[in-house]
């Protein structure tokens, strides 16, 4: 609703809102953060339609009476100017703008543009993007709304995460609670949004999702999390058992390659030594560790796109895919991927889903087993095919689903549901929720970091519920929940329009810095991270992104810099405010811990090619 007053005579925004000839940009951020102007803009022949779209759910009656006008006019987005009518609607614009008239707006560009920002998550067709490194940083937390920023390249595909919210600034990845930065990822996927170019012709455009080294994201066994409802998330993040607040007890040594790139899928301990381009597996028992093979990957590690950290990702707990090659985690063996040397894949709940460019999508159970095969409704320009990585999928009413942009896919048999409208849009990114969708898009054709979002909440059968847009300019702070959290559409909403948290624990970071150097819990006292000082010295090795146990007893903070999705920097009890000790790990020395179940965790010291296995102490 309006104030009731008008706008002064030097209200550069109401000057914009009337402007015929305002940039799309301008006027889509205009509605998102002056409500008051709403009546403005809906008179205004120069408003984008995406703006017009979201007016029709504005309560205000002048807002409805100018757009019943444009509508029997015929004169949305035409070069003539709204005339003018003794309504209510009318009485009240000219209350507000008296001193501005509305001009003939000039052509119209496309209020698309071919880039949009980068989510968190593992899937990527970017080069240099994979699993193995990464998000946005890897997956977040599932959904959990965060700021949006224009991040390069606009990038199709899946949810990686399943995470509410827009990519937000200094994230690598898509999936995390409202502000928390993905972070399964190199320290280059958190360096500050650039802005993007616009795409042209019909190129592949890279998946949307965060750019994480393909392997890290599906480190260990599928594991399942239910929320109050029906819904459940699955994917390869492993919640910690809530016993390791009281500490560590070490178990077992084993001798492992030194200097390497330490990754769990499944039961398997994997090192890759980028100096001689080994990949060596190590079998994970009860009792410690042993090698069960090793063999020569190749690839050039200077080189991104060709490197095995850059192009692997595993498929199940027993499976690798590195290029147009499938490598069995039991026996080391190695052959041919079921689908086309140029594509690639994604991988949800096991099954593997390619597309070739013309955005025709075969799923497979196996490398021998076929499920099913559809061809995605697109835009010009957007194809899935080098989509590749493990992307979360989300439960409803027994059904698996998983989200390609703003397209629903069901998991069982193909079928698909596009939301806000009836093609893939390469400008759009999915979050789910515990009761429903949330779609958030880039309108500009040019968008820089200030330009708004506009976001729609649906529910799960895909009727709207509401739309509006965000303006990106807050900073955030991380928000941290426990792994595999999902939001309701009525807690994003509160987010976004109230600035309502639900988060049960929030960081704080000094201003231009991705560490942080403070949790605040929602009950309780605050507390510092320990060696912050230290740890500033290289922020690739510094807390930039943090979980919570099950119960919230303890809080796992993690490095941008470590690659699989389940390594972790160090562990704190929330309530002694301490830091849980593993013996002999030392992060300065670039040592690293890994969760491979939710009572087990493994301690890789890079120097001395130790692995250790550590039990929570009891």
């Amino acid at each position: 609703m309006t104030t009731g007053y008008p706008p002064s005579s030097g209200d550069n925004d109401a000057t914009i809102a009337a402007d015929g000839f305002a940039p799309s940009h301008d006027l889509q951020r205009i509605a998102a953060t002056r409500p008051d102007l709403h009546p403005i803009l809906a008179v205004n022949p120069a408003t984008p339609q995406s703006v017009l779209d979201l007016l029709a759910h504005s309560d205000n009656v002048a807002v409805k009476e100018a757009l019943a006008r444009r509508s029997r006019q015929g004169t949305t987005q035409t070069d003539e100017a709204a005339p003018p009518a003794q309504s209510q609607a009318s009485e009240q614009i000219d209350a507000m703008a008296p001193t501005m008239a509305v001009g003939a707006a000039r052509p119209q560009q496309s209020t698309g543009y071919g880039s949009a920002p980068q989510g968190y998550g593992a899937v990527t067709g970017a080069p240099g993007s994979t699993d193995i490194a990464q998000p946005p940083g890897a997956d977040r937390p599932t959904s959990q709304p965060s700021v949006p920023s224009a991040s390069p390249v606009a990038q199709p595909g899946p949810r990686q995460t399943g995470s509410i919210g827009y990519p937000a600034m200094n994230q690598p990845a898509m999936g995390a609670p409202p502000g928390q930065p993905a972070f399964n990822g190199p320290p280059v996927q958190a360096a500050p949004a650039l802005r993007p170019k616009r795409r042209r012709g019909a190129t592949a455009v890279a998946v949307f999702l965060p750019i994480i080294l393909v392997l890290a994201a599906t480190g260990g066994a599928c594991w399942y999390f239910f929320g109050p409802s029906d819904a459940k998330i699955i994917n390869r993040h492993i919640e910690l058992s809530d016993d390791w607040k009281d500490g560590s007890v070490k178990k077992w040594d084993a001798d492992v390659a030194a200097s390497a790139t330490p990754l769990v899928v499944g039961d398997h301990f994997l090192t890759y030594e980028s100096s001689n381009h080994t990949l060596t597996a190590y079998t994970i028992a009860d009792s410690g560790m042993t090698k069960a093979w090793d063999l020569e990957v190749g690839g050039d590690s200077s080189d991104p796109s060709t490197s095995f950290e850059s192009t692997a990702y595993s498929w199940g707990d027993d499976k690798v895919v590195y290029g147009p090659t499938i490598i069995d985690l039991s026996s080391g063996k190695q052959g041919s991927v079921p689908w086309s040397e140029s594509q690639s894949a994604i991988i949800a709940d096991g099954i593997a889903i390619s597309c070739d460019t013309e955005n025709q999508c075969t799923a497979w159970e196996s490398p021998q087993k076929k499920k099913w095969t559809i061809t995605i409704p697109a835009e010009d320009g957007v194809n899935f095919s080098s989509m590749r990585g493990n992307v979360n999928v989300v439960t409803h009413k027994k059904h698996k689903y998983i989200t390609i942009n703003n397209v629903v896919l069901d998991l069982a048999d193909g079928k698909t549901k596009v939301l806000g409208g009836d093609k893939a849009k390469a400008t759009t990114n999915t979050d789910y929720a515990e009761d429903g969708w949330v779609v958030y898009e880039k309108n500009a054709l040019n968008p820089g970091p200030d330009d708004p979002w506009s976001v729609v909440e649906y529910d799960l059968d895909g009727k709207q519920l509401s739309a509006y847009f965000v303006d990106p300019k807050k900073e955030e702070s991380p928000l941290i929940y426990p792994e595999h959290y999902l939001l309701t559409i009525k807690q994003i909403h509160a987010y976004h329009k109230k600035n309502e948290s639900p988060a049960p624990m929030t960081g704080l970071r000094d201003s231009g810095s991705s560490c942080i150097n403070m949790l605040v819990p929602k009950v309780g006292k605050s507390f510092t991270i320990p060696n912050l000082e230290k740890k500033k010295e290289n922020e690739a090795f510094c807390a930039s992104g943090a979980t919570l146990s099950p119960k919230k007893k303890a809080v796992k903070l993690k490095a941008q810099a470590q690659v699989d999705p389940n390594a972790f920097l160090y562990l704190m009890d929330v309530k002694r405010e301490k830091q849980v000790e593993f013996a002999g790990i030392f992060w300065e020395r670039g040592d690293s811990l890994i969760v491979v179940k939710p009572d087990l965790i493994i301690g890789y010291m890079r120097d001395l090619g130790k692995a250790r296995g550590y039990k929570p102490e009891l």
